[in-house]
């Protein structure tokens, strides 16, 4: 995904949570004058509201 400013960030992905230190760093490089990053999410897709898992519990 190819955000532009730290508002792309959190439009996309929501505001940061927890202790991952990717939402950090890319507020820091928007603070510091980086203009476009590309950001891919490896751990799969997010949960879907409402869903459960395969087996129905």
């Amino acid at each position: 995904m190819r955000v532009e400013s730290w508002n792309d960030v959190v439009g996309t992905f929501g505001p940061p949570e927890g202790a991952f230190a990717t939402p950090y760093a890319l507020r820091g490089f928007f603070e510091n004058g980086g203009r476009t990053a590309w950001v891919l999410r490896v751990s799969g897709p997010p949960p879907r509201p409402g869903r459960r898992g395969r087996s129905g519990r």
